[in-house]
């Protein structure tokens, strides 16, 4: 029984982890987009385009 509670708990865990780091890294290049979108549509803003800044 603790065996199988042992290994279920480290499986939620793994996956806990798993999905907030998939979140942070899909956060981090939903924001990196739309970053470049909104500097491309405003033209307010640099937009970083192939590690070149284009004002």
């Amino acid at each position: 029984m603790d065996g199988w509670l042992g290994g279920r708990l480290v499986g939620w865990i793994d996956g806990w982890m798993d999905r907030r780091m998939d979140g942070w890294v899909n956060g981090w290049m939903d924001g990196q987009m739309n970053g470049l979108m909104d500097g491309w549509m405003c033209g307010c803003k640099s937009v970083w385009v192939g590690g070149h800044i284009i004002d």
